[in-house]
């Protein structure tokens, strides 16, 4: 619990890799803390402890649970590509050493190693949904777009007799361009600036995200 840990005087310990946490009635010692702001994808875990494997977890049948993901962060410049050709050339040099019984599951079922991007692998059981909602969103958008260019439009329609007299008093054609331009410059201002605080605040209370299943729906904010 990050509270009692937090009690426990581990925040801002010097010698905390010094230290011993029991975890369900067996002790770890601390080797190292993450640092503040750390975020995880997808949980929050207070704290990690090394998988370790035991005799049965070692069996043949054992290997072939799939409970386990692996996230890892590619060397700066390889593609995905090269470092799956690598992969595959580990999945051959493991099935010509693993024992027999084991390489016969693993050829039998078509097991492999394979690399996938982060990106891809959150979505990808949700990319019909995604797509629907930013069809749904650029339908609304294009909409209010239409809509508001239509009522700036009466609205320019409205005062040519104004704009007519200003020109005719002196004001020139940039000048009243300008003006115009302002004022719309400044709607649009204040229209977003709304409508990015309504959104916010129903990010914070409407848990749609939830009820859509997506992942990381916790995360799912405007950006600054």
């Amino acid at each position: 619990d990050a509270t009692a840990l937090s009690e426990a005087g581990l925040g801002g310990d010097p010698e905390i890799t010094e230290r011993f946490l029991r975890i369900e009635g067996v002790y770890h010692r601390v080797i190292g803390v993450m640092p503040e702001g750390f975020d995880f994808p997808d949980w929050r875990p207070h704290f990690w402890i090394p998988l370790t494997l035991d005799a049965a977890d070692r069996t043949a049948e054992a290997r072939l649970e799939t409970d386990f993901e692996m996230l890892g962060r590619l060397h700066r410049g390889v593609a995905l590509e090269q470092a799956q050709s690598q992969l595959d050339a580990w999945n051959e040099t493991f099935l010509e050493t693993a024992p027999p019984s084991l390489a016969t599951l693993l050829e039998d079922g078509d097991y492999r190693s394979t690399i996938t991007g982060f990106q891809q692998d959150v979505a990808r059981n949700v990319r019909p949904r995604l797509l629907l909602l930013w069809g749904g969103a650029l339908f609304v958008l294009v909409i209010a777009g239409v809509s508001l260019a239509n009522l700036l439009l009466m609205r320019t329609v409205g005062r040519l007799s104004d704009l007519a007299t200003r020109h005719v008093l002196g004001a020139g054609r940039l000048r009243l361009m300008r003006q115009l331009m302002i004022e719309s410059l400044l709607l649009a201002f204040v229209g977003g600036s709304r409508g990015l605080a309504i959104g916010d605040a129903v990010l914070e209370r409407v848990n749609f995200f939830q009820v859509l299943q997506l992942p990381l729906f916790g995360d799912i904010h405007l950006a600054p």
